[in-house]
């Protein structure tokens, strides 16, 4: 290899070994994978087949997940609930987490 291109070589790897080095305040997070909750809904062991079924904090007024009942015709009259999760730091707004109590509901 000739001097120009070698000098031009290790001064593209020093800038990037440069740019590598230097801290970034950003944080990457793998998410985890949704809780999926399903079944058939009932209310004191009378099923329900029309309304929604939906999951809460209990510390929030709007659901998490929710699910029209007969939504999906592949279903039937099963429910899917795919909730959103967190598993370290601070909750994120419209997702659930290992640490936080959740109620379902349907109505």
């Amino acid at each position: 290899m000739s001097t120009p291109k070698l000098h031009l070589l290790r001064s593209v790897c020093a800038m990037a070994l440069v740019i590598l080095a230097v801290p970034t305040p950003g944080r990457a997070e793998i998410t985890e994978p949704d809780h999926i909750v399903y079944g058939y809904a009932a209310a004191d062991g009378v099923p329900i087949t029309a309304g929604q079924v939906e999951v809460r904090l209990n510390d929030d007024p709007s659901p998490v997940a929710a699910y029209t009942l007969g939504a999906d015709a592949a279903l039937g009259s099963l429910f899917v609930l795919r909730i959103p999760m967190d598993s370290v730091g601070e909750r994120v707004p419209g997702r659930a987490s290992r640490s936080r109590r959740t109620r379902r509901m349907a109505s």
